[in-house]
């Protein structure tokens, strides 16, 4: 009797570190799966800044083209004043200083 006695003892015991053993496992199994949940929300929270940096260097290239693009017509717009100035230009030496040249080596050399 003693005995039996003796072994239930024992069988109880092992029930009871069998459950702590469980009851250990289930705490570490939350606590991974909450290590596994932070761990996804800062990968998320990572690909989010990537995208997000990502699109900010998009944006930037896609001002930069477009500042390129300005520069670009206000380049063409002012090669077309440019020559509109040129040509400008020579008409008045045509008007103004060419016949105030041509006296003035009329002076100097009298045979041209």
């Amino acid at each position: 009797h003693e005995r039996l006695r003796a072994l239930l003892d024992e069988l109880r015991n092992q029930i009871n570190r069998e459950e702590k053993c469980m009851v250990d496992k289930r705490r570490q199994e939350a606590s991974m799966k909450e290590l596994l949940r932070a761990l996804s929300q800062k990968q998320r929270a990572q690909a989010r800044i990537n995208v997000a940096d990502r699109l900010e260097r998009a944006q930037g290239k896609m001002d930069e083209i477009a500042r390129a693009k300005q520069l670009i017509s206000l380049g063409s717009g002012a090669a077309i004043d440019a020559e509109e100035l040129k040509a400008a230009v020579r008409q008045r030496l045509r008007t103004q200083l060419e016949p105030w040249l041509e006296h003035e080596l009329s002076v100097l050399h009298p045979r041209l």
